[in-house]
């Protein structure tokens, strides 16, 4: 499986305690950041493929939900956010740098938005009259917001709640 992962986004790793997840980078990795060793353990050897690949295994089924991986290159980090599983599709997946591309296909269209997909990029419109959440990123209605390709995407229709006309957002 290929990610294409956008500048700083983070991406969701599917893991699980059963099987390792291996990561090859395009470039080598220079130190894998880890939140817990109690949850995870990651194994990187630089002679192993000129050190481009990290192998991630989940010790427990930790709550993940505000745990992240940080793998630093020469060049660049990405970040990850792990997410339990039973079934992990991807045991391979091999990390480019995504870029927005200048075009796109329709893939799918709900009532809600439009799904898109490029070369290295995904590109979603939001056809609602209110904001909706993907990978923790807010669309504003009627706008579009662009993301990594091949890395799960969770949109949430219903988690923007409308601000209270009384609250005002500090600029």
């Amino acid at each position: 499986m290929d990610y294409f992962v956008l500048g700083k986004q983070v991406s969701t790793l599917l893991i699980n305690t059963l099987s390792p997840l291996v990561l090859t980078f395009q470039t080598p990795v220079k130190n894998v950041i880890v939140p817990d060793s109690r949850y995870f353990h990651a194994v990187h050897d630089s002679q192993a493929n000129e050190g481009k690949t990290v192998i991630l295994w989940a010790k427990k089924n930790p709550s993940l939900s505000s745990q992240t991986i940080t793998v630093l290159l020469e060049k660049g980090s990405y970040v990850f956010a792990p997410e339990n599983t039973k079934q992990v599709k991807d045991k391979d997946i091999n990390i480019y740098k995504g870029k927005v591309n200048s075009s796109y296909d329709v893939v799918y269209k709900t009532k809600d938005y439009i799904y898109f997909e490029g070369d290295t990029s995904i590109k979603i419109k939001n056809l609602r009259k209110r904001p909706i959440e993907i990978n923790g990123i807010r669309v504003n209605a009627e706008k579009v917001g662009y993301f990594s390709k091949g890395t799960p995407l969770k949109i949430k229709l219903n988690s923007v709640p409308k601000r209270p006309k009384n609250i005002r957002v500090a600029r």
